[in-house]
C-alpha cells in the first residue's frame, strides 16, 4: 500500500466482485490511487448501512 495524502473507498457487491467490469474498475483504481498518494480501500458487502460524519465514513 503507498503512502497517502487522503482516501478513496470503492464498495461493491460481494455477487459481483468477480466480474469483469468490477475488476477493471478495481485495478485502474489501485494503480491511480497510488500514483496520485490517494490511500485506496475497498469493501464488500452483503447489505450495509454507511454513515458519514464531519467527512468521516
Amino acid at each position: 500500500m503507498c503512502s497517502s495524502s487522503g482516501r478513496i473507498w470503492f464498495l461493491t457487491d460481494r455477487r459481483i466482485k468477480d466480474d469483469y467490469p468490477q475488476l477493471e474498475i478495481l485495478r485502474a483504481l489501485k494503480a491511480k490511487c497510488c500514483e496520485e498518494d490517494i490511500d485506496f480501500r475497498a469493501l464488500l458487502m452483503d447489505e450495509v448501512v454507511l454513515t458519514v460524519e464531519q467527512g468521516n465514513l
